[in-house]
């Protein structure tokens, strides 16, 4: 009988453990984000861009991130009075992604070698990081001897300067328009890294 008894909370303990499990989710969350996130799109494409899931991570079990950049087709039909609106149109769609998956998203903005944060409305503050991060977007096309800048998501920025460029010089200026959008970037300390395009287009770290 004493052996019964010990068996009985044992079981229960295991289906208790099977229920919490089954509702967790995937286990592979980022991953399994990234799979919705993709039948989305095809369910609801943005006339002109293209969406490309930068990185899936299973942080944890049944917990992860997506981080998915919406590139424009033809960067050169967008001047940059241009951008904040064409920001808002693709965030509105977008933004109704809602991944059964327990992961958190998050997206980018991208013009040709250049992207910024797409902050998603429905936040207090939505509109002002939307409009930080257009403006973002319009300076960094105009650092000096930079040939590009990459939002890698998490606050962090990262850029090409052209070769025979001070890697020093650059990294400070980046570095510099990363502190004037800290709104946008989400991160009052961003992260930044430059990298230095050499004649035959390989970068060496700087």
């Amino acid at each position: 009988m004493s052996s019964r008894r010990r068996l009985i909370p044992a079981v229960t303990a295991l289906v208790a453990i099977a229920a919490l499990t089954a509702g967790c989710g995937d286990p592979d969350a980022g991953d399994a984000a990234a799979a919705e996130f993709r039948a989305f799109m095809d369910q609801h494409p943005v006339d002109g861009y293209e969406a490309v899931v930068e990185r899936a991570e299973n942080s944890l079990p049944f917990a992860g991130s997506l981080g998915v950049t919406i590139a424009a087709l033809d960067p050169d039909l967008l001047g940059p009075e241009d951008y904040l609106s064409a920001m808002a149109a693709v965030a509105e769609q977008v933004c109704a992604f809602a991944p059964e998956a327990n992961a958190e998203v998050s997206f980018g903005f991208a013009l040709g070698d250049y992207s910024t944060p797409l902050a998603c409305p429905g936040d207090d503050d939505s509109q002002d990081r939307l409009v930080d991060a257009a403006e973002l977007l319009v300076e960094a096309q105009r650092v000096p001897g930079v040939e590009s800048v990459e939002y890698l998501f998490a606050g962090t920025l990262e850029a090409v300067a052209s070769p025979g460029v001070d890697l020093r010089q650059t990294r400070v200026r980046v570095e510099r328009l990363a502190l004037r959008h800290t709104l946008a970037l989400g991160d009052e300390e961003p992260s930044v890294s430059v990298m230095g395009r050499s004649p035959s287009a390989t970068g060496s770290p700087g």
